[in-house]
């Protein structure tokens, strides 16, 4: 199994505090069946700035650590990056880096607004051929039904599994499994921090979500995973527009 949204690497941001929680993490990884982890540090927010070559040292440390322990993990080099205004002169000076240096960009939004020139950026990512991945959009309280438009833009969605397994509440699970059932996710992901916070809980998302909707909705989500890891184009399905309101706002972080 694939995890394209993880923080594991030690000292970067929220996640790993040091090696030693990073490396049961990767443990805890390989007990769930994962074998290829992204790593995706934050990056471009008030808080965390992991630019690319920050990145790459730190998953060639990280790597090295993972062999000399036999952990049978491999780590592959992202970003999980916020949306700003400077994003794409970001992307062209070489701090931004997509996952495993794929088409494929993990983008967050900011925590309590959408910026207003969000269409334009994604605009100007397509222009770039980047795909901006949308990470955990079930979480944010104003999205609405814009992640309908992203994804008609050329966005794909990423669902967390602690948000569909009820552990940020029920309006968030109710969001996750609505934007399932409308096409708009296409990965699922851990967005593990450590393992006291958040831990990596991906195989309990899978069965949930065959359970609630279906093993070609799980089989389609890991097949998307294998594709993005071996560079391969993701096709979206339409859309799938819902007959009434569908979003419940949730104000948590």
């Amino acid at each position: 199994m694939i995890d394209i949204h993880c923080h594991i690497l030690p000292e970067l941001d929220d996640g790993a505090a040091d090696l030693r929680q990073a490396l049961r993490m990767a443990e805890e990884a390989v007990a769930e069946g994962i074998h290829f982890v992204f790593a995706t540090p934050h990056h471009g927010s008030e808080t965390y700035d992991n630019d690319a070559m920050k990145v790459y040292r730190a998953v060639r440390d990280f790597n090295r650590e993972l062999v000399e322990r036999g952990i049978p993990l491999h780590v592959m080099p992202g970003q999980e990056v916020r949306a700003h205004a400077a994003l794409i002169d970001e992307i062209l000076s070489g701090a931004v880096l997509t996952l495993n240096d794929g088409p494929y960009l993990l983008m967050e939004l900011p925590p309590t607004c959408i910026p207003p020139y969000m269409e334009e950026l994604l605009h100007e990512l397509r222009v770039l051929r980047v795909i901006p991945i949308i990470a955990h959009p079930e979480r944010h309280p104003d999205i609405g039904e814009r992640m309908a438009q992203w994804v008609e833009l050329g966005a794909l969605g990423q669902v967390n599994a602690h948000s569909l397994l009820g552990l940020f509440g029920k309006r968030v699970q109710k969001n996750a499994f609505s934007l399932c059932r409308q096409n708009l996710v296409h990965f699922i992901a851990s967005d593990g921090h450590r393992p006291d916070f958040r831990p990596i809980r991906l195989q309990a998302a899978f069965q949930l979500v065959e359970g609630q909707l279906g093993e070609h909705y799980a089989r389609h989500y890991r097949d998307n995973a294998q594709k993005l890891l071996d560079g391969e184009t993701i096709d979206a399905q339409l859309p799938v527009r819902p007959s009434r309101r569908w979003f419940v706002r949730w104000n948590g972080k």
